[in-house]
């Protein structure tokens, strides 16, 4: 899979400009998606701005048992910036940013527990953004012994996960809780790719760094609040690999 790029919009070498604008609806949740992008090129530069937005309902079912009352929301921005250096050599700078939110009232959690059997309400967060820097290169005028292609990929990720409850008894009994998860990583790749007549090889390289972590907050009416219980460690991963195909 991949992301779209200046040239899905552009059909020649003759268009500078273009686009695509879509809309849908969707009547199983009540959604709509909302899709846009413009796409610019002058001289051996090139622009891709896009968007993305949805927002919906819970799904709607035929059992006798209604769904959870749910509303969500979706934002998507996608920008990338080409440079056509020569003919062999192209530099791709992309750029993302998306969040989501949510809100359930977990009807379906009341007959289940004893302790909140009023309310349970749940709010969800979902952050990430992406940073990359790609190399492209393949040779025209001469053939590499090595290599008829090569890209190479630098990126950054960070990625925010949290999720608030609000939860209530017929007695009065209150209680709030936060999790949060965070995710960063940091990697570099970089694969060949040579054909003979007969064969097609494919090797490369790989490696990252991540770091994760999670928070955890507690809060009942009457009680001193629960902070720091975390669900795993901090943990920091390192990874190298090479392969050859």
């Amino acid at each position: 899979f991949r992301t779209p790029v200046a040239e899905d919009f552009l059909d020649d070498q003759d268009d500078n400009f273009g686009g695509l604008f879509r809309t849908q609806q969707f009547t199983q949740n009540s959604s709509v998606a909302t899709q846009g992008f413009l796409a610019f090129r002058k001289d051996q530069f090139s622009v891709m701005l896009g968007l993305a937005y949805r927002d919906g309902n819970e799904s709607e079912n035929n059992g006798d048992v209604p769904p959870n009352p749910l509303e969500f929301d979706s934002l998507n921005l996608l920008s990338k910036f080409q440079w056509k250096i020569d003919d062999d050599n192209k530099l791709e700078l992309t750029l993302e940013h998306f969040n989501r939110d949510r809100f359930v009232n977990a009807l379906s959690a009341n007959q289940f527990t004893n302790i909140f059997d009023k309310s349970i309400l749940n709010w969800e967060n979902q952050t990430r953004s992406r940073y990359s820097l790609s190399w492209d290169n393949q040779p025209v005028e001469y053939t590499s012994p090595l290599f008829d292609s090569l890209k190479s990929n630098l990126y950054y990720q960070a990625s925010q996960n949290s999720s608030k409850n609000k939860s209530e008894s017929l007695t009065g009994r209150v209680r709030d809780q936060i999790i949060e998860f965070d995710t960063e990583i940091l990697g570099f790749d970089t694969k060949f790719l040579k054909e003979t007549q007969r064969h097609k090889l494919t090797y490369g390289l790989e490696a990252s760094t991540s770091k994760s972590e999670n928070r955890f907050y507690r809060e009942d009416n009457g009680l001193p609040p629960f902070p720091n219980r975390v669900s795993f460690a901090p943990s920091n991963t390192n990874r190298v690999v090479t392969y050859i195909q």
